[in-house]
């Protein structure tokens, strides 16, 4: 009989025992579930907040694709904050420096609407990477005699509310493969993304 009470106390001991490292586990688990989403919540909310510092003025990108027959004539599209695409073709304004292509293009999220790219949040972050792009890393350069086209990518960063032109990469009659590893990253990231003709 004594053996009897012994089993039965052993049995309940187990049993509450049980229950008890049942409702510590499931405390734990909540409490790691609501870090997991407190840092989550933050950290979407810091890449919004990062989005809204970064990237203050529309265009972030402008691809430019130049046509060496009878003068250099150029076409392309910019990509803006948003992560939409703007198309342009300024071929029958004949020989424009890249700058010039660039004030021409940036009216177009003004007047046309563009057409979805990536998302802002991709944005953000290959425009945070284009901002750190050291522009002295270079690039090897190629030619390629059988293509009439250069198409160049470039970054456009703004100092002093003037935009600067940050290349990237170029493909077609110039080939210019970066070296800066950011460049690199940006250039995986579009060249997939990209339409071919």
């Amino acid at each position: 009989m004594n053996k009897m009470k012994q089993l039965i106390f052993v049995i309940i001991g187990l049993m509450v025992a049980a229950l008890v490292i049942g409702g510590t586990l499931m405390s734990v688990k909540s409490d790691i579930k609501n870090q997991v989403n407190n840092k989550s919540q933050s950290k979407t909310e810091s890449i919004s907040v990062s989005t809204n510092d970064h990237i203050k003025h529309d265009i972030t990108f402008i691809s430019i694709t130049d046509t060496y027959i009878n003068g250099n004539r150029s076409k392309g599209y910019i990509l803006d904050k948003n992560g939409k695409k703007y198309d342009f073709n300024f071929s029958q304004k004949g020989t424009m420096t890249h700058e010039e292509v660039l004030e021409e293009a940036e009216n177009l999220p003004k007047n046309t609407e563009g057409e979805f790219f990536t998302t802002p949040d991709d944005m953000a972050v290959i425009y945070d990477l284009c901002s750190t792009i050291d522009e002295k890393a270079g690039f090897d350069r190629k030619t390629d005699k059988n293509q009439t086209d250069t198409t160049s990518f470039y970054g456009v960063i703004y100092k002093d509310d003037k935009p600067v032109l940050v290349k990237i990469y170029s493909y077609g009659n110039i080939n210019d493969v970066p070296h800066d590893p950011n460049a690199v990253s940006i250039k995986t990231f579009i060249m997939p993304r990209v339409p071919k003709e």
